[in-house]
């Protein structure tokens, strides 16, 4: 018996409709239950829906992406694909006809689109912060390696120019989504490119902490600071202040999500300004962000 069945499986199993109503059981979809204790994982519910659904023959999109380890905008829906010209009558699952047999593997004892597949299918919706978010992540969750990218050609599916572009800039060593953004920020604005993850290291070369984003050219890190563990604004924004006090060796820029999602232009200036200070005279373009990143 599986910890997430179906109706029909239930019914197999000796349990009834009326202890499926119980307290003791719970409905996470139509016709789909699990107990009240059971904390279902992902690829439990996708496999049960698989089973409902016999048209469904593999995971796809934005469910096989969370199958992968990688990162997307959350879907409300289950990402099912089928050779079939069929639809879903679910509204909890999204139904797509593969008119040719798309590049499948196994996750989690699942069939799912291949991480490659999986970039090019979303290339066609994704904007494209978040399909190189997509890209960085899979390479992160060690789905696919950064040279799966390298040369990727799309062919002329949906999204093909985005794919092609944004595969150009996946990159090893990305943590985290916001990670992903400061450097697309930073590099739309005609700034050169820092290192993500890049070690700093003592007088011995042993390695003392990585930094997300760094220019060892120019002793300058770029990190970004969530504000989950800090409970008062006020605080959280001057510990960054004191961060960011120059030392005899690096600068370092803290970044937070305001400054990515709402004073773009700001940021953009205050990389530019302190690869200034160390030395860089290459281009700067103010109004590059616009381009991926709303005004």
């Amino acid at each position: 018996m599986y910890r997430v069945f179906t109706r029909d499986e239930a019914m197999a199993a000796g349990i009834s409709p009326a202890q499926l109503r119980s307290p003791r059981y719970r409905s996470i979809s139509r016709g789909v239950y699990c107990p009240t204790s059971v904390l279902p994982s992902q690829a439990e519910v996708v496999a049960a829906l698989m089973r409902k659904l016999p048209v469904a023959q593999f995971a796809c999109r934005e469910t096989a992406t969370g199958l992968h380890g990688a990162v997307v905008p959350h879907s409300s829906e289950a990402h099912l694909g089928t050779s079939q010209r069929r639809t879903s009558t679910r509204p909890d699952v999204a139904l797509h006809w593969y008119r040719s047999a798309p590049e499948l593997t196994r996750v989690r004892g699942l069939t799912v689109t291949s991480p490659r597949q999986t970039f090019l299918d979303l290339a066609a919706t994704l904007p494209f912060v978040d399909l190189l978010v997509l890209g960085d992540s899979l390479v992160h969750a060690k789905a696919c390696t950064v040279e799966m990218f390298t040369g990727l050609d799309p062919g002329r599916r949906p999204g093909a120019a985005r794919a092609r572009e944004v595969a150009a800039l996946v990159r090893e060593g990305v943590e985290s989504p916001y990670e992903t953004r400061a450097r697309l920020l930073i590099i739309s604005c005609g700034l050169p490119e820092p290192k993500p993850n890049h070690p700093l290291r003592d007088a011995s070369g042993r390695i003392v902490r990585r930094i997300d984003l760094g220019y060892e050219d120019y002793g300058i890190a770029v990190e970004y600071d969530g504000r989950d563990h800090i409970r008062r604004e006020e605080q959280w924004h001057s510990d960054i202040a004191r961060r960011e006090e120059l030392d005899d060796d690096w600068k370092f820029i803290v970044l937070t999500s305001r400054d990515i999602h709402r004073k773009q232009a700001q940021t953009a200036e205050r990389v530019h300004k302190a690869l200034r200070a160390r030395g860089y005279k290459g281009p700067f373009d103010p109004l590059g962000w616009r381009r991926h990143f709303a005004p």
